[in-house]
């Protein structure tokens, strides 16, 4: 007896002390992370939090936790996206270098964060190398084709002409050089305006007019020497200041003042700030699982040319907005008119010859949409999407650039597409 009531105190005792240690262990780790956090934030500042590499990675995956944000709320019931593996898609070769690199040691080679493949809205390949699925990562220019999807949304509502002046809309315009520039010429950039996007000094000259428009957002540090609307956060009245370099209508050029331009377009014809407007027109209609964020600066100015963030999994029920599968089931598809325009009402010559061999014009803020019924956006150090409207398939994939220059890694989508699907 005496043996047998030590032993029935000496277990429980033994238990208690060893859950102790595991809850010990626990807060430790905890505590651990704690610290990890608040080393990244002590290190973030605007000149690194883009750089790549580790740091980056941190910033992506906590954006708001860096800049002030709006949320993108979600509505409605959640579109569920049955697992129908496909493990043999991995096997596809992406890179014909020294040697073939698979799409499965791609995604695993260090830049990717997330990558997923649906097919009439099942998950057919899906892997998470460097994230959670339920993280929330940050876009960046996949977020343009939000602020294009809005407006031609608008537009097959019958509130917006796309082929008048914008100062029809925002009459101060008349007062500056953007005026007589047609809606659809800022939609397709091919405004000809200051601000392009093509050199690595529009990144890193303070004198660049497209990184004195970032500093107006706090992406970018402001100095004495930049214009007070940019000291001041003024995003708007910045990019109002912004000449003609170029005809309108004539050219594309990659410039992200389009898209902020176009976004006070929005805000001034629904009354509402574009997060707002994102999740009445898109983000309540896909099925969303999660609330989306935009992030803004200080003043509440949207950083609408690169600033929202989501799961990759609702990335992709975005993608699903423009496909069969989009528009038959309990959450909605894209406007049919409005998929029509923006598959069919291109201007092919305004690429002068730039656009890749596959697709046939650039518009409504997507860079690329293809005779095949292909619309394609892509983002800064490694954010992707990619739908075939007509084959049901969506790709996305987020990723971290190693390092500040890293040029993309252009994958063989469509090859993809043609040879699994």
């Amino acid at each position: 007896m005496l043996r047998c009531s030590k032993l029935r105190f000496t277990v429980p005792l033994l238990l208690m002390l060893l859950g102790a240690g595991a809850i010990a262990q626990q807060n430790q780790k905890r505590s651990s992370e704690v610290e990890r956090q608040r080393g990244w934030r002590s290190q973030v500042n605007t000149t690194n939090w883009d750089d790549g590499g580790a740091l980056s990675r941190w910033v992506y995956l906590n954006s708001t936790e860096v800049f002030p944000s709006c949320p993108v709320e979600r509505a409605g019931a959640v579109r569920p996206l049955p697992v129908r593996l496909r493990p043999e898609i991995g096997d596809f070769v992406v890179d014909r270098g020294k040697r073939d690199v698979t799409l499965r040691e791609w995604i695993h080679s260090g830049t990717p964060d997330g990558f997923i493949i649906l097919s009439k809205g099942a998950v057919v390949y899906e892997e998470y190398p460097q994230m959670q699925r339920t993280d929330v990562h940050l876009s960046f220019s996949v977020t343009k084709a939000f602020v294009g999807t809005v407006l031609g949304i608008l537009e097959s509502e019958g509130r917006i002409d796309l082929d008048v002046p914008i100062e029809r809309y925002l009459p101060e315009l008349s007062r500056t050089e953007w005026a007589g520039t047609h809606v659809r010429d800022i939609a397709d950039m091919a405004s000809g305006m200051e601000g392009a996007e093509d050199s690595f000094a529009a990144y890193s000259d303070p004198m660049n007019k497209h990184f004195q428009m970032e500093a107006a957002m706090g992406w970018q540090p402001r100095s004495a020497a930049m214009p007070e609307s940019v000291r001041a956060g003024e995003t708007y009245a910045y990019v109002h200041t912004l000449k003609r370099v170029r005809e309108a209508g004539k050219e594309q050029v990659y410039t992200s003042a389009n898209t902020e331009l176009l976004t006070e377009l929005i805000e001034r014809l629904t009354d509402k700030p574009l997060c707002q407007v994102i999740s009445e027109k898109i983000w309540s209609k896909i099925g969303a699982e999660n609330d989306a964020y935009l992030l803004t600066n200080e003043k509440g100015f949207p950083i609408a040319h690169g600033g929202m963030g989501m799961t990759l999994r609702d990335l992709a029920r975005f993608g699903l907005f423009f496909t069969p599968t989009g528009h038959n089931s309990d959450a909605e598809g894209a406007p049919a008119t409005f998929v029509r325009n923006l598959l069919e009402k291109g201007r092919p010559e305004l690429a002068k010859g730039k656009r890749p061999a596959w697709f046939s014009h650039s518009s409504y803020q997507w860079d690329g949409v293809s005779k095949y019924g292909q619309i394609f956006k892509g983002g800064f150090a490694g954010q992707i999407l990619f739908v075939d409207c007509k084959k049901d398939v969506v790709i996305a994939y987020f990723g971290t650039n190693p390092n500040s220059d890293t040029p993309p890694t252009p994958l063989p989508l469509v090859a993809l597409v043609q040879r699994y699907f």
